[in-house]
């Protein structure tokens, strides 16, 4: 599983370097998000979603700039972290939106993932992974302060 920080969709490979340096560039340490609520997205996701801390819409906002330096598109909806449960559910379990158990999500790293649809569902591959242990300059760290994705 994973947090879906920034939604891509289609990327050709060429684009691919410019994606690493980009995620590479990212200074920011580990953060928890707290995932609280099931969602029914349209197009049958199934989604596990909480609120978006500070410090992860900064974390956005950097990668945002970054991919559109790249002159790639991406989606200009606000973010919603989220955790995909399920794909294709024409009838959810839930209803549109339903409180559910928390669950603390702690992320350490950044990753590139790439999903590769398969009749039997989708399988993601990581493409690159970087470490979430440096710290932006702007930001003045205390020892409880999170920052990051």
């Amino acid at each position: 599983l994973h947090l879906t920080l920034l939604f891509l969709g289609q990327v050709s490979e060429a684009a691919l370097p410019g994606l690493r340096a980009a995620a590479a560039a990212v200074r920011a340490v580990p953060c928890s998000v707290m995932i609280e609520r099931l969602e029914r997205w349209r197009g049958g996701l199934l989604c596990a979603t909480g609120p978006v801390p500070a410090p992860l819409r900064t974390l956005h906002a950097q990668l945002l700039a970054a991919v559109r330096d790249l002159g790639l598109r991406v989606d200009a909806r606000p973010l919603r972290a989220h955790v995909t449960l399920a794909r294709g559910v024409a009838r959810a379990p839930v209803a549109q939106a339903q409180e559910t158990t928390r669950v603390r999500w702690r992320s350490r790293s950044l990753c590139l993932m790439e999903s590769r649809p398969r009749p039997d569902g989708g399988r993601y591959a990581v493409l690159g992974r970087w470490p979430l242990d440096r710290a932006p300059d702007a930001v003045v760290q205390h020892e409880n302060a999170q920052v990051g994705a």
